[in-house]
């Protein structure tokens, strides 16, 4: 699924490229802006830059995919076997940075048709802390070409921290309202039922195999072994 989504990545660059005509896919709308895109520099981080960020995310990492590509075919290697055996985790990456931006725009617009104010203020703010992280773990990209620095990368890490900050006192009313189950928790402490402690004792009792097993004739065994000398 991944190299299928990087191919019409891939597909839509050109055409964005070599075409005057207007991607009109709703979320593919950041290609008919490729060049203030790819010009774009983020010298001081602020929360408003987050989608911006996002987008010079995808459409550098899909133009560095595409360039290295097209210099292997250039250079009279099989199409093909260029894209099974030299792009593979470019192709992944590129597919990979569209999905995170693809969930964030997507958690905005779900954000933007709700209702109550305070339910808006920290969805929002879990929607940024989502991005912030996503921004931290793929900032080579945008190191390498020069959209951030090392002074963007304290501020959004600082950022980040105090997302999560923010958040911290609305984190049990959020799982909760993901209405997650016992058996997708794993957990013993996380339980619905309000009794976390004779949840963990019934566990050890009943679920840990070492409980299961009855050492006592062992025991025995050692108890009547004999030193031999």
């Amino acid at each position: 699924m991944y190299l299928q989504l990087a191919r019409f990545l891939l597909k839509i660059y050109n055409q964005a490229k070599s075409s005057s005509k207007k991607i009109n896919e709703t979320y593919f709308g950041l290609f008919n802006r490729l060049q203030s895109i790819s010009d774009y520099k983020c010298t001081s981080f602020t929360r408003e830059q987050i989608l911006l960020l996002l987008e010079s995310n995808v459409i550098h990492s899909i133009q560095y995919t595409n360039d290295k590509m097209m210099t292997h075919i250039n250079n009279g290697q099989d199409p093909k076997s260029v894209w099974d055996y030299k792009v593979g985790t470019d192709l992944w990456n590129s597919a990979n940075n569209f999905i995170e931006y693809y969930k964030y725009i997507s958690f905005l617009q779900t954000i933007d048709s709700t209702d109550n104010i305070n339910t808006k203020k920290v969805l929002r703010d879990l929607a940024d802390l989502f991005a912030a992280s996503i921004l931290l773990d793929g900032s080579s990209t945008l190191i390498e070409n020069g959209v951030i620095n090392v002074e963007s990368i304290k501020l959004i890490r600082e950022f980040y921290t105090l997302q999560l900050s923010i958040i911290k006192p609305e984190a049990i009313g959020l799982v909760e309202a993901f209405r997650y189950n016992d058996a997708s928790l794993r957990t013993t402490i996380g339980c619905s039922d309000g009794q976390p402690y004779e949840k963990i004792y019934h566990s050890a009792v009943n679920d840990n195999s070492l409980n299961k097993y009855d050492f006592k004739p062992i025991i025995n065994q050692l108890k009547n072994i004999k030193a031999r000398l």
